[in-house]
């Protein structure tokens, strides 16, 4: 595999400096995050990879095996193992102290991956006790995770914005996969008889609305100043998000529990006005940003704002007033996931991988001798394919869904894969350049 171009130490050591801080996992070896990172590519190109069979599934039913497997390779194989692996990368830097308890971090990926193998395969199969045992094993993974961030948290004199988003969002976390092991449970044992449909509707609504949601917008307050070079943007609005989101999660959630009409749209309204004031407040970051050029990875994250303030409503609108149309569900949920939280995942992923491995490999090198610069790390052109084609092929999944088009969706289904294929040559270009000793470095 071709290297970049070679260019002077000391460019590259300006070009990263201001970010110096970011590359620095504080005791954590490299393995720690990137082992998610990497993981999490992977989870994404086998989602694309079955889109075509299992999405089309759901026509008949949103409940089908395979659309229950692919959602969760989506949700757990892919967007949450990127933001495990982002946050040990994330967190120390924001509190400026190390994680406790970090010589048992590197158990935690592997436990957490045999349980997300585990629970696709129970699903696509359905078998519950298969689910079950996956989604243990995930829960005893998150529980370890969320430990060490509390901990750590609790320890560190600082308490920026991004880790109160972080913390509340693990805790979401928590709770969706203790519903995930209780709806596994009722596959077996069938306890929650009428319930069923509210519970796991409940599940979904604190997974997305809550976990979801929540992480993605405290990493970004992080984020979107860091690499768009915007200073001195008051994050004041950013608590008050925070608040008003997780008020309209719980009220929701309950929307789902208790049969009383005008409670979803109370709910509805909440997080929409949450979503609409954190809207504003990105907006903010970037029209201050030094930065002007905009990068692909920002433009990821650019559309997957649009696909959340565009999806949100449509999916909220749409999953109370047609719950006889599975194919609504598709349209809604492939706007979420993979539009809102999808894009900006790839977005975030092009920024923290090359930080992660330039530091690593080349940052002790630097102004010492000739290495890369941080931005000739990725390919660029490979970059702006895939943001194009990843974005037809959502928009055209959706088309297609929402009109009931099966061979539209597996066209688009195949549009997106092949935009993922690249995503991944990207990512696991920018891997080739670490050495095996780099992969364990403190």
């Amino acid at each position: 595999m071709n290297r970049p171009p070679i260019s002077m130490g000391k460019s590259a050591a300006f070009s990263v400096r201001g970010s110096e801080s970011y590359g620095g996992r504080r005791e954590l070896p490299l393995i720690a995050p990137l082992s998610h990172l990497a993981a999490a590519v992977i989870g994404m190109l086998f989602f694309g990879a079955f889109a075509g069979v299992a999405l089309p599934a759901a026509f008949i039913t949103p409940f089908n095996p395979h659309t229950l497997a692919d959602t969760h390779m989506a949700v757990i194989g892919w967007i949450t193992m990127s933001a495990l692996g982002a946050s040990y990368q994330l967190t120390p830097v924001i509190l400026a102290a190390p994680l406790v308890w970090s010589k048992f971090v590197r158990w935690q990926f592997p436990i957490y991956f045999i349980g997300a193998v585990t629970l696709i395969f129970g699903f696509w199969y359905m078998r519950p006790w298969y689910i079950i045992t996956g989604g243990s094993l995930i829960c005893i993974a998150v529980a370890h995770h969320i430990t060490v961030l509390i901990v750590s948290i609790i320890k560190s004199p600082n308490k920026p914005l991004t880790a109160k988003f972080i913390l509340t969002a693990f805790i979401y976390l928590l709770c969706v996969i203790s519903f995930g092991i209780t709806a596994g449970l009722n596959l077996q044992y069938g306890f929650l008889g009428q319930w069923t449909y509210s519970f796991v509707l409940t599940h979904l609504t604190i997974g997305v609305a809550g976990w979801l949601l929540t992480i993605l917008t405290g990493v970004s307050y992080t984020l979107i100043p860091m690499f768009s070079l915007t200073h001195g943007h008051n994050q004041k609005l950013g608590e008050y998000v925070l608040y008003i989101n997780t008020s309209g999660v719980v009220v929701f959630a309950l929307s789902t529990v208790f049969a009383v009409p005008w409670i979803p749209y109370i709910g509805m309204l909440v997080l929409l006005a949450g979503l609409t004031l954190y809207a504003y407040d990105v907006w903010q970051m970037y029209s201050k940003r030094l930065r002007k050029k905009l990068e692909p990875a920002q433009i990821h994250a650019i559309a997957g704002m649009v696909y959340m303030c565009v999806g949100f409503p449509f999916a909220m609108v749409l999953i109370f007033r047609a719950r006889n149309e599975p194919h609504v569900f598709i349209a809604a949920g492939v706007i979420i996931i993979v539009g809102a939280f999808g894009q900006h995942i790839t977005g975030y992923m092009y920024k923290i991988v090359p930080f992660l491995v330039w530091h690593t490999r080349y940052g002790p090198d630097a102004g010492v001798k000739k290495v890369p610069l941080l931005k000739d790390l990725l390919d660029q052109r490979a970059t702006v394919a895939a943001l194009v084609l990843t974005n037809i092929g959502i928009l055209t999944i959706v088309f297609g869904a929402f009109f009931s088009q099966a061979d539209v969706v597996i066209a688009g289904s195949i549009v997106l894969e092949i935009g993922f294929i690249i995503v991944g040559y990207v990512i696991f270009r920018v891997l080739s350049h670490l050495r095996l000793k780099d992969i364990f470095t403190a």
